[in-house]
């Protein structure tokens, strides 16, 4: 019975975090079709990342030895497995925000991936407004940027992990730079 319960309430987790990312992108393609109509006024320039300070000495650390990684979160986020789709994931979800939760996503492939960064980062960094490459927890990477989202993709232990982040468009800079500090925490472990 409590296995049941366990398991009604990590598909509850996933149906609401499906329709937040459902949500999320459905108010950025309507924002993108309202940019395209109007003409585009100048954005008041972001905060620098450097300017913020995040107190991390109450976060939690999640381990997965299973896929062999470990980060920092906010305590005040909750924790979605997921290892029953195409993909294993671990859904790290704000859970107090008011309007569409931030998300902080790791999708691990069950296949092995014989390619390459590049070859996975590929159809991405096309519809990306920016692409880079990056160096997470000391291995290449591949970091793109849209709107309200960026993606990371990583190959490491013959896996291909993508480090995925959402978050309200509203609070963009504020929301983004939380996910710079769970992504600065992120390491793989032996």
């Amino acid at each position: 019975m409590l296995r049941d319960f366990q398991n009604e309430i990590k598909t509850f987790f996933l149906v609401a975090f499906i329709a937040v990312v459902i949500s999320v992108v459905g108010i950025s393609l309507l924002r993108g079709d309202v940019r395209n109509q109007v003409s585009p006024t100048p954005a008041p320039p972001a905060p620098s990342l450097q300017s913020q300070v995040v107190d991390m000495s109450g976060w939690r650390t999640y381990r997965n030895e299973e896929f062999g990684f470990e980060l920092k979160y906010p305590e005040d986020w909750m924790i979605v497995e997921d290892y029953k789709g195409f993909w294993n994931s671990v859904h790290i979800v704000e859970r107090t925000s008011m309007n569409l939760p931030e998300s902080f996503n790791i999708l691990i492939s069950k296949e092995e991936a014989n390619y390459t960064v590049e070859e996975a980062s590929r159809d991405f960094s096309e519809q990306a407004q920016k692409t880079k490459k990056v160096t997470i927890a000391g291995v290449p990477a591949i970091r793109t940027y849209r709107d309200t989202e960026e993606l990371v993709f990583v190959i490491k232990y013959n896996r291909e992990y993508r480090l995925f982040g959402s978050w309200d468009p509203e609070n963009a800079p504020k929301e983004s730079h939380t996910f710079n500090q769970i992504l600065a925490t992120f390491r793989f472990v032996e």
